[in-house]
């Protein structure tokens, strides 16, 4: 959470809060929320994410839709922490937007995307490249320069709204990120 922290400051939303994170809508047990071992990886019907329910697969990517309306930053935060190892959504192809779409079923939703004014360009909470957009007409136009972050509309289009709005989202697991994660980890502890 510290980068996205730091990007909130950054757009002068001011200091962040502590963010109560309740998984009320997720089918949650009291099993291990992180990645788990007991599903195979392989297996393409069910996300390999223990203690979760309610994922919808699509490749390696895992999704999931959150209908309690959030900040962004409290919805980043719920991804991140109830969820270890996903974010908000980031979208990287029209395949992807696709979806992103058919899984919102009509919500309007926050995706991953903030703006920075540093580097004067959107990127995703995830880390991934912004290398593909689906801005709707006239869109991004940070409406009275507050508008920094992006939401999918019914239309499966993006605008860019103020970060304060309270609107549902969805977050994803990408289980290829986390398996170069852990690559990267176990050759770190290799070198110690």
């Amino acid at each position: 959470m510290k980068s996205l922290v730091i990007m909130l400051s950054l757009l002068g939303l001011g200091a962040c809060m502590k963010l109560e994170v309740k998984p009320e809508d997720a089918v949650v047990d009291n099993s291990e929320r992180g990645p788990c071992s007991k599903i195979n990886a392989s297996d393409t019907t069910k996300c390999p994410i223990c203690g979760i329910h309610n994922w919808a697969r699509i490749g390696s990517v895992c999704y999931t839709v959150i209908t309690t309306p959030r900040t962004f930053a409290s919805a980043e935060e719920y991804c991140r922490s109830t969820f270890r190892g996903s974010h908000l959504a980031s979208v990287h192809s029209n395949v992807d937007n696709s979806q992103v779409f058919f899984m919102l079923q009509g919500l309007k939703a926050f995706l991953g995307g903030i703006y920075l004014h540093e580097g004067k360009k959107f990127i995703w909470t995830d880390g991934s490249p912004f290398n593909y957009q689906n801005w709707s007409p006239g869109e991004p136009n940070n409406y009275m320069n507050v508008e920094f972050c992006i939401e999918m509309y019914p239309t499966g289009k993006w605008n860019d709204v103020p970060c304060t709005h309270k609107q549902p989202f969805i977050c994803k697991y990408n289980m290829r990120r986390r398996e170069d994660q852990v690559e990267e980890d176990d050759q770190v502890e290799a070198k110690e």
